[in-house]
């Protein structure tokens, strides 16, 4: 290896020499092509325009006489291409041939000048017939010796390069013969010196495992550095020995603290392998699956996971629920407990080189009691509340239709406490609804609808309430949409929020575009989009706008925070999604995705997310 990579840093070096040599001739060539075309073309123009600088300076009238920038032009002309003439070429700038052409071209310039400013007659004629036509007839001899002379030139430069590339050849194939000879030689000596004697070590040390030399070398004893260098290989695969033993009683160790740690946790972890098999389960995780170390992944009970660890294999990211209604219910023992899924990917050494998957349920019981009771205290003080809250805003109407003597101040009291009175009523609606929903209490009625025309008609109900705030709606609503099957007093109820939204937070001059489409990969399936201008919704709070009680930004607007969580659930129970982008001062875009196989005409009941 050693010799051969020494003839390989010398073939390179040969083959650098080569490129340079290639290099140079190849340059120098290019550049002698070059000048020549640049000499061949400018000629061409000079050529040409000469005898133009004649024709002006014959053919002129009155006028032009008064005005010679046509002349002057034609000459600067050639001037410039004489000049350029003269950079190209390879014959020196000196040379009695190059002189003669420019001063034989400054006599012709000043003959015609002289002759353009000669008024008509036998006297300009003789001028332009015996110095104007000569003159020019000695620049064009003159231009063509030059360029015979460059030629000449140039084809002594080319032979010179073809004789000095065929020098570098013999150079180069005699450096490439002693290299051979050298390498040759070096290789034989470093066989006889070293290359065996390296090879018994090699098989010494393959062979170490199994059964341990005395010596490396066998019994070809060394004293020399090969010798040394397998006493050390002896006493340091000893050392290697001992210190993997006391690794992998430490490993042991490490393994059975992990486990214990893992056993004392009160969530369950899962470990799954590359083909889906359970690797690993810890004591909590026993406990709710009855599974073992190799089982497939089907062997996991619960199909939300088995669907979360599918996304996770196919996207290569992780995936979490941190919503509270997500929660998974698993009985543990017979107790009743909730827990939220999380499924993570381990890669490899590669980025994507998925390597194992970790499912995580983490034990959420106490949090899920709490919304619970939570949402158990909302319903019966709700409940509780509207009863005397019909009677007082009954009484208030009555009052205002009965109030003919009341006075002005109090007419506008009366009107402010029904006003405050009807919003209290919504709000307390609001919380009953979401306890009913929360309680699965509220069935769904299900009918077919003609989806184009019924998405009209809830979105132009709201065109008054957008033009009375100077918000421009448009929308984009095709006749061929799919026909739907839902609950048309609730998903209007859905559309209704977002359109009440974008009247409160958007500003004037802002605008609203709603668009209904057919999904491209699924034609059962619509797809409904409303985005504004508006001041958009924060990243903080981006992640909170579905929950309940939550009203994110500014705490100045009325509402108790119920409206996007219970949309969100009425159209989960359509079997769809509601889903929002936004950027904070650009805008907003509400999306709900429906699909037209939803069976049955009840649908069930509407109910929180619970598994």
């Amino acid at each position: 290896m050693i010799a051969c990579g020494g003839l390989l840093i010398l073939l390179l070096l040969l083959a650098g020499v080569a490129l340079s040599l290639l290099s140079e001739f190849s340059r120098s060539l290019n550049q002698a092509t070059q000048d020549n075309t640049r000499v061949i073309m400018t000629a061409a123009s000079l050529f040409t325009e000469i005898p133009r600088v004649g024709s002006l300076s014959f053919f002129s009238t009155e006028q032009e006489r008064l005005n010679s920038a046509d002349l002057e032009k034609s000459i600067e002309v050639v001037h410039a291409n004489l000049a350029l003439l003269v950079a190209s070429l390879r014959i020196a700038k000196t040379s009695p041939e190059v002189v003669e052409l420019q001063q034989q071209w400054s006599n012709y310039a000043e003959d015609a000048r002289a002759s353009f400013i000669m008024p008509e007659g036998p006297e300009k004629n003789a001028h332009w017939e015996t110095t104007v036509m000569p003159g020019a007839a000695r620049v064009r001899l003159a231009l063509r010796e030059v360029m015979r002379l460059n030629m000449v030139e140039s084809d002594r430069a080319i032979d010179s390069l073809q004789s000095r590339l065929e020098q570098g050849e013999i150079i180069l194939m005699l450096l490439a013969a002693l290299g051979i000879v050298l390498a040759a030689g070096f290789l034989w000596a470093l066989g006889r010196l070293f290359v065996q004697p390296t090879r018994d070590l090699v098989d010494a040390i393959n062979a170490y495992e199994d059964a341990p030399l005395q010596r490396s070398l066998g019994a070809r004893p060394r004293t020399d550095e090969l010798g040394a260098v397998a006493g050390a290989l002896d006493r340091m695969m000893d050392r290697v020995r001992e210190t993997r033993q006391g690794h992998a009683r430490m490993v042991k160790r490490l393994e059975r603290r992990s486990e214990i740690a893992m056993d004392s946790l009160p969530d369950a972890i899962l470990l799954l392998d590359r083909q889906g098999r359970i690797s690993y389960l810890n004591e909590m995780a026993r406990k709710m699956i009855d599974g073992s170390p190799g089982a497939a992944t089907a062997g996991i009970p619960w199909p939300a996971i088995r669907r979360m660890v599918e996304h996770v294999v196919e996207t290569r990211k992780p995936e979490v629920r941190h919503e509270l209604d997500k929660s998974l219910q698993i009985f543990v023992d017979g107790v009743e407990k909730f827990y939220q899924p999380g499924v993570f990917p381990v890669f490899g050494e590669q980025a994507n080189d998925l390597e194992e998957i970790v499912v995580l349920l983490n034990d959420v019981s106490y949090l899920r009691q709490l919304d619970e009771m939570k949402t158990d205290l909302v319903a019966t003080v709700s409940h509780q509340l509207k009863t005397p809250l019909t009677s007082v805003r009954m009484s208030l109407h009555m009052l205002r239709s009965n109030g003919g003597n009341l006075s002005p101040t109090d007419m506008e009291l009366l009107s402010t406490a029904i006003d405050e009175s009807e919003r209290l009523h919504d709000t307390i609606q609001s919380l009953l609804d979401m306890a009913r929903i929360q309680a699965g209490a509220i069935e769904m009625q299900m009918q077919a609808v003609e989806t184009s025309s019924w998405i009209r008609e809830n979105v132009e109900g709201f065109r008054g309430l957008l033009t009375e705030k100077q918000i421009k709606m448009t929308t984009e609503i095709p006749s061929s949409l799919p026909a739907l099957r839902l609950d048309g007093p609730r998903m209007g109820a859905v559309i209704e929020n977002i359109m009440t939204n974008c009247a409160k937070y958007c500003r004037a001059g802002d605008s609203l575009h709603i668009r209904a489409k057919q999904d491209r990969t699924d034609p059962t399936t619509v797809i409904m989009a409303f985005s504004d201008t508006g001041p958009g919704i924060s990243r903080h709070d981006i992640t909170r706008i579905f929950e309940k009680f939550f009203r994110g930004g500014t705490r100045e607007t009325v509402g108790a925070g119920l409206g996007l969580a219970i949309a969100r659930r009425i159209v989960n129970a359509h079997g769809g999604e509601m889903t929002c982008h936004s950027v904070e001062g650009e805008g907003s875009t509400f999306t709900i995705v429906l699909h037209s196989k939803t069976e049955g005409d009840s649908g069930g009941r509407l109910r929180g997310m619970k598994e």
